[in-house]
C-alpha cells in the first residue's frame, strides 16, 4: 500500500505529530477513503487508518490539544 503523507506504523506515532501534520494526515486519509469505494483492494486498511486518525482526532479536541475559535 502506498504511504501517506505523514504516515506511520503505528496509531500512538500519530501523537507525536504536530497540529499542521496531523490535520494534513487525517485529511489525506478521508479523502482516500472517500475515493476508495467499499470491496475495492486496500479499502479495508484505509478504514483502518482512518479510524486511528479520527480516533486521534477525537483525543486532541476533546482533550483540549487543538486550537478552536470559541468566539464563532
Amino acid at each position: 500500500m502506498t504511504e501517506l503523507p505523514g504516515q506511520k506504523d503505528r496509531a500512538g506515532d500519530l501523537r507525536e505529530l504536530s497540529d499542521p501534520e496531523f490535520f494534513t494526515r487525517w485529511a489525506a486519509v478521508r479523502n482516500r477513503l472517500v475515493q476508495t469505494p467499499e470491496g475495492k483492494p486496500g479499502h479495508s486498511e484505509i478504514k483502518r487508518q482512518y479510524e486511528a486518525v479520527t480516533a486521534e482526532y477525537h483525543r486532541r479536541i476533546d482533550g483540549g490539544l487543538a486550537v478552536i475559535d470559541a468566539d464563532d
